[in-house]
């Protein structure tokens, strides 16, 4: 990996700040390439002791280029517990699908996530905290879940530490594992 990889680009710490800043960049692309809406409605399998979904809200669902994939926020994580607890939370979205929600694409109803992407700040956190943050890419990739960066040409999406979606080039095809999926996209709500 570069010196310029991870989160070098900008110095947002607050969860309110990184997301007023993501809406700001994915604003920046619905002229073309992007469709998103805030704080949506999922449907999630987080303990199969109860038998049924919970209702969890994710903090960005975008539709890009044509898939669906969520993003979640969160501030600067202060030790590493706090890094693995964004990176659990970002995998039971992965498993889950969209729930009914008023203010998204009707279309977008029962489908699941393609990926689910972290954005928070690790600039000039610990080195424990930025190493856990590389070896969590390989552990969390396969899972669907990865980090969502700026660069200097742009957006991009990481998923096992490689390149899924960059403002630049678009998809890159074969980066995303099917077989880690639980959530199939057949739940049809009432």
């Amino acid at each position: 990996m570069n010196d310029e990889y991870p989160y070098q680009d900008v110095a947002l710490e607050s969860e309110a700040e990184i997301s007023a800043w993501l809406e700001a960049e994915l604003t920046r692309l619905t002229e073309s390439r992007c469709v998103f809406r805030r704080e949506v409605r999922m449907l999630c399998w987080t303990h199969s002791a109860r038998a049924q979904a919970d209702t969890l809200r994710i903090d960005f669902v975008a539709e890009i280029e044509g898939r669906l994939i969520g993003i979640e926020c969160k501030k600067a994580p202060s030790q590493q517990v706090d890094l693995g607890r964004y990176l659990l939370q970002s995998g039971q979205y992965a498993n889950g699908i969209i729930g009914a929600n008023t203010h998204i694409p009707q279309q977008w109803t029962g489908r699941p996530l393609v990926a689910v992407f972290l954005r928070t700040k690790l600039t000039g956190a610990h080195e424990g905290i930025r190493n856990h943050a590389y070896c969590a890419h390989r552990l969390f990739g396969p899972a669907n879940v990865g980090f969502l960066t700026k660069e200097k040409r742009g957006l991009c999406l990481r998923l096992s530490g490689e390149r899924f979606w960059t403002e630049w080039s678009g998809y890159h095809q074969g980066m995303l594992n099917k077989n880690a999926r639980i959530g199939s996209g057949s739940f049809q709500p009432s």
